[in-house]
């Protein structure tokens, strides 16, 4: 029982050590980070936009879903509210 509550402490304090450090690094606004066209795409389904509005290099003819971007990482400004519910998630 001890054990399970000191996994369940583990987790809470991650889960406020990575949320603390995703609002840090947004704030810098100099970080950045290399992902594909294809999880760009799915981040920004629900708002019913495309990689290629944002990342001309998906918009290529000759572009894949694995494509790779780079990403400024910035959890505030450019994909708002679904970012925060990613990372929370």
């Amino acid at each position: 029982m001890l054990r399970a509550m000191f996994y369940l402490g583990t987790i809470i304090t991650l889960r406020m050590i990575m949320i603390c450090s995703a609002v840090i690094i947004s704030k810098i606004n100099t970080y950045s980070a290399i992902q594909t066209c294809g999880s760009v795409d799915y981040l920004l389904s629900p708002s019913g936009r495309s990689a290629a509005m944002f990342y001309p290099q998906c918009g290529f003819p000759n572009a894949t879903a694995n494509t790779e971007i780079i990403v400024l990482a910035n959890i505030i400004e450019p994909l708002g509210h679904t970012a925060l519910v990613q990372l929370l998630i």
